[in-house]
């Protein structure tokens, strides 16, 4: 009899060979794999004395919110929280780099951190920053997509670029979005913004780089390129502000795609401007040189200008709706106008000389713009010996701006440019210029608008208040005007040395002379070597640091006199004293100054309780502070 199961069998047992076989072969590959997957541990940092801080971060010596790390990568998913009550400042000695959703000052604001970082910053995705961030030399900065960073964010020669925002922001408790809370400004640095992206300040280039909006961005601010540089504008993109181009070269150009909306001027010095379709200006657009060309169904609120001699042109699109045109200063010419709208755009007539100025004004370059008439016109303070730029604005009997004040067609008028005392009440045109004089000449053109920056200058010697002073000799009598504003002039630092404690400067030599006691008076000069410095310094004893091994610092007493003005020297006492046996030495900031710049420092016209010599938004620490001293004792 045959047995009909035996083929059954034969079949269960081939199968269950092949499952074992498979089962061995393919389970351990899988189990490895989701190890591998399984996310690692985040970690979570705090800055504060107690820690625990990231790997390779300290807390600088004798301070409770300065903290100095070297270069740092966080993993994706950590948090750093500051745990201080004052406002900290982390500096980095090479790349900050995060991974994914990572969480930085996440419950502070942008006041209480600042990152100083002297190498790139790689923001990873989905990552929140809370902090003013600036980068130095070539650190670039690069924010993943969905990440924000709440502050100010500035570089030297590196870039800054902005992922897109892919994810829709949550309706409460606010919308997070992506981008930057604050201002962007870099020196020779490009910024290029993802599509959807916010920056709610300023954009700035100023000497070289371009500035890249892609599709639905928003910028908050202007946008400004003071050297060669192009703007492009993505489709839906949003400037709040005006867009300037100040190079001189075809490079510094400006494009908006679709649908894109400036609410103040366009305006190039070297090349061309097209707007996309759809495209709404509510200022004036203008360029030197080159050509201007609008979409169709585009709004223009004010005048388009055309200054260059050589052919050029102006082309408006269909449907376009545009207040007024001018070629050169005397026509419509140059203008193509396929709008189909009747009437056209008004025409501009030549007229015999400009309107003359009521008053003028001297403020901060880049400040108050758009014009304000009721806004302060504010000056920060400037380090002797660096140069800077000011703005000078022509003004009309009610504080807006004049900018008709040199006639249509080429013609030009000069103003000149003083700095002078600022102190009293004292007349303007009767105020004592700086010696030796810091003046310029400045030539105003029509397509300036009633405002230009000065060229370059600076003060070589220290004053507490002074004032700009800007004639229009124009016109008889001369209109005079003082900056509403007074601003100081202040040294970059102090040196301290001694002439009888100064027996080994590294710190090291128990035998070197001359010989100070423990407690015994000796003296200590700091010096700006800036003439008319004529501050009172004074010591910051939490910077003083004991030698090599010693088993603590001790207490440092004493105080200094006034400096002479006539060399910014002098400011020296006999009578200081050092409480323990050895040498010590001053850190940075040891010796400093926190009243020389009083005035500015009461309207928030430089940076309070800080001595630094980089501009931070355009403003120095107020401080004046002293370098780190050799080693007394």
């Amino acid at each position: 009899m045959t047995n009909s199961g035996a083929p059954a069998r034969y079949f269960l047992k081939r199968c269950h060979g092949a499952v074992a076989r498979w089962v061995w072969r393919y389970i351990p590959l899988l189990v490895l794999s989701l190890l591998v997957a399984l996310p690692s541990q985040a970690m979570d940092y705090t800055f504060s004395p107690s820690g625990p801080l990231p790997a390779g971060c300290s807390l600088n010596f004798l301070s409770t919110s300065a903290y100095t790390c070297g270069a740092l990568s966080l993993a994706a998913g950590d948090t750093v929280v500051v745990g201080s009550t004052q406002a900290v400042t982390v500096t980095f000695n090479g790349a900050l780099t995060t991974g994914a959703s990572v969480f930085i000052n996440a419950g502070g604001t942008a006041a209480n951190l600042t990152l100083l970082v002297d190498g790139a910053f790689t923001l990873g995705a989905g990552s929140d920053v809370r902090a003013n961030l600036q980068t130095l030399n070539a650190g670039a900065v690069t924010i993943g997509a969905d990440s924000w960073i709440s502050g100010n964010v500035s570089t030297q020669t590196g870039f800054v670029v902005i992922g897109a925002a892919t994810i829709p922001p949550p309706a409460l408790p606010a919308p997070q979005q992506t981008g930057v809370g604050g201002s962007i400004s870099t020196v020779t640095g490009y910024v290029s913004m993802g599509a959807n992206s916010v920056v709610n300040g300023s954009v700035t280039t100023q000497s070289a780089g371009y500035v890249v909006l892609g599709a639905g961005a928003t910028a908050g601010g202007p946008i400004t390129t003071l050297g060669a540089g192009y703007v492009v504008l993505g489709a839906l993109t949003k400037v709040t502000g005006s867009i300037t181009l100040s190079g001189t070269t075809g490079a510094d150009y400006v494009t908006s795609g679709a649908g894109s909306s400036v609410t103040g001027n366009i305006s190039t010095t070297g090349s061309y401007i097209t707007l996309g379709a759809s495209t709404q200006v509510s200022g004036n657009i203008s360029t030197k040189q080159s050509y201007i060309t609008v979409g169709a169904t585009s709004t223009v609120g004010g005048q388009i200008a055309m200054n260059d001699p050589a052919p050029s042109y102006i082309t408006i699109g269909a449907l376009s709706n545009v207040y007024a045109v001018c070629c050169n200063g005397k026509d419509a010419t140059c203008v193509t106008d396929g709008s189909g709208i009747t009437p056209g755009p008004l025409v501009c007539v030549a007229p015999a000389t400009g309107v003359a100025s009521a008053s003028l004004e001297c403020l901060e370059a880049g400040t108050n713009a758009p014009w304000a008439a009721v806004a302060r016109k504010p000056l920060y303070t400037k380090l002797a010996g660096v140069n800077f730029a000011v703005d000078i604005a022509v003004l009309k009997t009610d504080g807006t701006l004049e900018k008709n004040f040199v006639a249509l067609g080429g013609n030009t008028k000069n103003v000149t440019v003083e700095l002078v005392d600022g102190a009293g009440t004292t007349a303007c045109a009767s105020r004592v210029a700086v010696s030796p004089a810091v003046s310029q000449l400045l030539t105003f053109t029509n397509s300036d608008a009633g405002r230009k920056s000065t060229a370059s200058m600076a003060v070589n010697k220290a004053y507490a208040n002074l004032r700009c002073r800007v004639t229009d000799a124009s016109q008889s009598p001369s209109v005079v005007a003082c900056s509403s504003d007074s601003f100081a002039v202040r040294p970059q630092s102090f040196t301290v040395t001694s002439s009888n404690a100064n027996a080994d400067g590294t710190g090291t030599r128990a035998s070197a002379l001359p010989l100070t006691k423990a407690g015994a008076a000796f003296n200590l000069s700091a010096d700006t070597a800036t003439v008319g410095y004529n501050g009172t310094p004074a010591l910051d004893t939490s910077k003083v640091a004991a030698h090599t091994g010693a088993i603590q610092a001790g207490a440092l007493a004493g105080t200094f006199s006034a400096a002479a003005a006539a060399t910014g020297n002098g400011a020296s006492g006999s009578g200081f004293a050092y409480a323990e046996v050895g040498y010590f030495q001053l850190a940075a900031g040891g010796v400093v100054d926190t009243t020389f710049t009083a005035l500015d420092s009461a309207a928030g016209d430089c940076v309070a309780g800080s001595s630094s010599n980089i501009a931070l938004g355009g403003r120095y620490g107020c401080n004046i502070g002293s370098a780190t001293s050799p080693y007394f004792g």
